[in-house]
């Protein structure tokens, strides 16, 4: 979960992401057939009370919850609204920032790696013991011996 908070508030900081700092209300926001079209409503506020309250038990958890935000707003808005417009742009914001600060550094590798030169291209899952993780990776080389 370490920057998962750092990146939300940083998200929640830029002017476009005031729409989606609190929850959609049918009647104040004047959408009353959201609630029939989005079956899991979520927003950024949401997501930083479930943070504090210690609902998350990975980042990823947290990160689904945002991209949900994300996913509402473009299913329910469409590409003719400005919402959409934002919500991608400030989608890219995020991940870009969880990629940087979320995602854990560049694996360096297993004592007990046995497919060697076989598997240097592939796409394979690598547990990441601090965030208790599997993320994807791709095996970019193989050494024998020595440390980088």
């Amino acid at each position: 979960l370490a920057g998962c908070l750092e990146v939300l508030e940083e998200v929640l900081a830029l002017p476009a992401a005031a729409p989606f700092s609190r929850p959609v209300c049918p009647i104040k926001d004047n959408v009353p057939e959201y609630a029939q079209l989005i079956d899991h409503p979520m927003d950024l506020g949401t997501v930083k009370a479930k943070y504090h309250r210690g609902a998350y038990l990975t980042a990823q958890e947290v990160r689904e919850d945002v991209v949900l935000v994300w996913k509402n707003c473009l299913v329910f808005n469409g590409p003719d609204n400005d919402l959409y417009h934002d919500a991608k742009r400030l989608a890219e914001h995020f991940d870009h920032a969880y990629a940087q600060r979320v995602r854990p550094p560049r694996h360096q590798g297993v004592a007990s790696f046995t497919h060697g030169q076989a598997c240097v291209g592939l796409r394979v899952r690598v547990y990441w013991k601090l965030d208790h993780e599997w993320y994807s990776a791709r095996v970019e080389e193989h050494r024998v011996g020595g440390k980088r």
